[in-house]
């Protein structure tokens, strides 16, 4: 009990008055605590109690942080005292933890502090992730992209998201520049927080521990990637990182030779180096493009390229259209490059140079000749030519003609190629990928010269044979003519032809010889001179033939083995070509019982004939005859069968028998003819006149200079 004793100035009462004293305990229970900010030694988060029992004579809670349970070295709430009514309060986050181990919680009335608190012993909430992983999968230098992962927190319980930032480390150096010079991928997670620059990326929430990083982010001036752990009351300030190492994956040494050889037009194999780094690429794609550094208008050339295959084939007649230059992306499973690697393609044209033809075919529709061209300026991608025929420049109905190797610049155009409806010659250069699409064209001049007007009159009079002058007149171009061939066939165009004759350019006639047979015609064919080949060449010429008929020869010459009469014969019908009449013997060959044939003894022969004297003693005519042949044939070489000899006495008019009796020294009168061929007549006739000698030494007469003279004088007059 309290007791109040009232006092006098004399003396104090002895009957006080009293209270009983009731011992008020007002201490708070069950103290709070989770720890929400995640950071190694740093505290934050809401602390909690409950209200003591009795708590009217309290007035306020102190809370403070202290270094034991009894409240040693306490910090004070920051915001000073609590007033009676609160039980929860934020403890500021990111506070020091220090030396501190407990919130200790104090009650306070008018008067006076607790002195002995209520304590909580607490958690350091530590919720760094690990093992972070970032595979950059965009292949451009200072660009990334692709997905950050992480293992979640040992302790997640007061994880509610994770934030994502690239950040620029700060150095003793100063801030960090240095993201180009990484020798190599960093591989761990360490926790950092010295900052020169943080740019948020992105969040993930609680369970989620991956996030995606679009392509083409740009790197400066960033060198880590840090993952920091965010609760309900504040985020990390110190998290986990990762130096990221930039992907830079572009191809080099682009090469790329046009073997499309027409203008404008490209195409063939796009080849280039892999990059040094393969792992992150999947794929090559090959554009067209222009000259920006990133592209914006491009086009691809065919399919992506797998990785491993370092070649595209462009196809030939590919029109670049406003591109300039190739370009070679590499591509991740990500993403393509937005930085593609460039080469400026050179386009290659190979047109043929000079393309002549000139027809040495002289018939119409028909040509023949050397089609001929000289090499492109640019040969280097020319592996062959190939030549065609066709309707129009551009190669419509074409027709191929032959393939010439390169180096060789000519194409023969075999004789009588036939024309059709073909009107140019078209050359493609072919490159080992393909040829042209569009030829050198040249305009087929076909050169026609063929002669006009044949003339021909046939002076052979005997059937089936021809002989006589030709005439034409000469085509107006006459330029490529070389030389006329005149043929005999059995129609216009030349069937059953063979040559007769055959003259110079510039020439207008001819002559076909005497006895030229003509081919067998059909019935009712008229046989053909032709100049030159052609329909416009021939002319239908007649055969003309002139044979006498009823010949009639009464023989009076009555000696054995000789003949003498007049000979007589009806003129033919036509005898305008006549000149003359040549008069043979001739005899009959059997053939058989129902025919006869009539061979001629000396056909095509000239006769040489005279008359000479001389004296020979005891001879008979017989003997004499018999050595004029022989001293003929052994002095001239002339068969004694080509030779004739009558043989009479001087002055006798008739002809004597072998028996006759010759008086001694009598002069005989010889007459002569020898049948010789035409072509040795000349020489023949020459070797005679000069050949009095000879033929003297041969008939024994040498010694006697009167015989020679007389043999000498009728030999000169040998016609």
């Amino acid at each position: 009990f309290l007791t109040v004793f009232a006092r006098s100035s004399l003396a104090e009462q002895t009957t006080p008055r009293y209270v009983e004293i009731i011992d008020t305990v007002s201490s708070v229970s069950n103290i709070g605590f989770a720890d929400k900010d995640l950071d190694w030694d740093e505290l934050g988060g809401y602390v909690d109690w409950q209200a003591p029992a009795s708590h009217s004579q309290v007035l306020f809670y102190e809370l403070y942080l202290a270094e034991s349970f009894m409240g040693k070295n306490r910090l004070n709430y920051p915001s000073g005292s609590i007033p009676v009514g609160n039980t929860e309060v934020l403890w500021p986050a990111e506070t020091p933890k220090a030396a501190f181990t407990h919130f200790v919680v104090y009650t306070k009335s008018w008067l006076a502090e607790q002195t002995t608190p209520v304590a909580l012993e607490f958690e350091d909430k530590v919720s760094l992730v690990r093992d972070i992983s970032f595979p950059d999968l965009d292949l451009d230098l200072e660009d990334i992209g692709g997905t950050i992962s992480w293992e979640a927190p040992n302790d997640t319980s007061q994880v509610t998201h994770y934030v994502v930032y690239l950040g620029q480390a700060n150095t003793t150096d100063g801030c960090n520049t240095s993201y180009q010079l990484q020798p190599e991928e960093a591989n761990t997670s360490t926790a950092f927080s010295d900052w020169c620059l943080l740019t948020y990326i992105g969040n993930a929430s609680f369970g989620e521990h991956d996030l995606f990083i679009s392509p083409d982010t740009g790197v400066p001036p960033y060198t880590h990637v840090a993952v920091f752990s965010l609760s309900s009351l504040v985020e990390q300030t110190t998290p986990m990182t990762l130096v990221f190492w930039d992907e830079i994956a572009s191809v080099s040494n682009i090469r790329f030779v046009d073997q499309d050889l027409d203008e404008v037009d490209l195409g063939g194999d796009v080849h280039w180096e892999a990059p040094e780094s393969m792992r992150r690429v999947s794929a090559y794609l090959v554009k067209l493009a222009t000259d920006e550094p990133v592209p914006t208008d491009h086009s691809q050339i065919g399919l992506d390229v797998p990785a491993g295959t370092y070649n595209l084939l462009a196809p030939a007649d590919m029109n670049p259209l406003h591109y300039t230059r190739i370009v070679v992306y590499t591509r991740s499973t990500l993403a393509e490059q937005t930085t593609p690697a460039g080469y400026h393609f050179v386009d290659k044209s190979s047109p043929v140079l000079n393309v002549s033809f000139f027809d040495y075919d002289l018939d119409e529709t028909d040509l023949y000749g050397d089609l001929l061209w000289e090499a492109p300026d640019d040969e280097e991608q020319v592996l062959e030519y190939y030549v065609y025929m066709a309707e129009n420049s551009t190669g419509k109905e074409r027709s191929l003609v032959g393939i010439a190797p390169r180096g060789v610049y000519n194409m023969s155009i075999l004789a009588e190629t036939p024309l059709v409806n073909y009107t140019h010659f078209l050359v493609y250069a072919a490159s080992p990928l393909a040829e042209q699409t569009t030829p050198v064209a040249l305009e087929i001049f076909d050169a026609v010269a063929s002669v006009s007007d044949i003339v021909f009159e046939d002076r052979d009079l005997d059937v089936q044979e021809i002989g006589g002058n030709v005439s034409w007149i000469a085509p107006m171009v006459e330029d490529r003519v070389q030389l006329y061939r005149i043929y005999v066939a059995n129609s216009p165009t030349g069937s059953a032809r063979f040559e007769v004759a055959s003259e110079p350019a510039g020439e207008v006639a001819s002559k076909v010889a005497s006895e030229t047979p003509i081919p067998t015609m059909p019935p009712g064919a008229r046989k053909t001179v032709g100049a030159v080949r052609g329909p416009n060449s021939a002319d239908c010429a007649q055969d003309n033939f002139a044979s006498v008929s009823n010949i009639s020869f009464p023989e009076f010459d009555l000696d054995a083995g000789d003949l003498g009469g007049e000979l007589s014969w009806d003129p033919p019908e036509d005898d305008s070509l006549v000149a003359s009449y040549n008069i043979y013997f001739a005899k009959v060959v059997l053939a058989n019982t129902t025919e006869c044939k009539w061979e001629v003894v000396a056909p095509k022969v000239a006769l040489i004939s005279g008359v000479t004297s001389f004296a020979m003693d005891a001879a008979t005519a017989n003997v004499v005859e018999a050595a004029v042949k022989a001293a003929l044939a052994s002095s001239f070489s002339i068969p004694e069968a080509a030779i004739s000899v009558s043989v009479a006495l001087f002055g006798d008019g008739r002809r004597l028998e072998e028996s006759s009796v010759m008086p001694e020294n009598k002069m005989w009168n010889v007459s002569l003819e020898l049948t010789i061929l035409n072509p040795e007549v000349e020489r023949q006739l020459e070797s005679l006149r000069n050949g009095a000698e000879d033929l003297a030494m041969a008939l024994g007469l040498a010694k006697d200079p009167t015989a020679l003279a007389a043999l000498a004088e009728s030999l000169a007059k040998l016609k």
